[in-house]
């Protein structure tokens, strides 16, 4: 992809959580501009929303009743989620009757998704950087004695190194104690 990074603000959160929400449309965000677009227009550059489906916003509502210090509540919401029909609905309609809940449940939920679209983006952002990096190279052979910095061994190194010359220690292994825990 040609864009960079999308800056992760308000606007792009708010959008990111709406678009997980939407059941209706499956959206697109356009990372050069963080718009998002339907399925439809995807020329094949825009970044898919995050899934979220009934199972996440059941895992979200247990969630929220486990934290509920009011016993009868919490039970009665427990017993919601595992009725097997209409939980969505019946969930809400018991948060309605009680509104200072309803607002701990939206501030939770909210809180959650935008936890949850952090994380999306964060990860999208990832692999946008890394679509942007420079190809490595393939083989060692590219090196050259520029890439190296070479200076003289310190009086405590020449111990370690005349050690390792008279011994069967692999190179690999670190000749300095700290560094792998031996006691030469």
């Amino acid at each position: 992809m040609d864009s960079g990074p999308l800056i992760i603000n308000e606007e792009i959160l708010e959008r990111v959580v709406y678009g997980m929400e939407n059941q209706k449309t499956r959206l697109f965000m356009d990372p050069a501009n963080g718009n998002l677009r339907p399925e439809s227009e995807n020329d094949g550059t825009f970044i898919p929303m995050p899934s979220w489906g009934p199972t996440d916003g059941y895992r979200l509502m247990n969630g929220f009743t486990a934290t509920l210090p009011d016993s009868v509540l919490r039970e009665r919401l427990v017993d919601i989620l595992q009725s097997g029909s209409g939980v969505f609905r019946h969930y809400k309609d018991a948060l309605k009757e009680r509104p200072e809940i309803e607002r701990l449940w939206r501030r939770y939920k909210k809180r959650e998704m935008r936890k949850a679209a952090v994380s999306w983006l964060s990860r999208w952002n990832e692999a946008l950087e890394l679509d942007s990096l420079a190809p490595e190279p393939e083989d060692l052979d590219e090196l050259v004695l520029t890439d190296f910095t070479f200076r003289e061994a310190q009086p405590h190194e020449i111990a370690v190194i005349q050690k390792l010359e008279s011994s069967s220690i692999e190179p690999s292994i670190s000749a300095y104690p700290e560094d792998n825990g031996s006691d030469l």
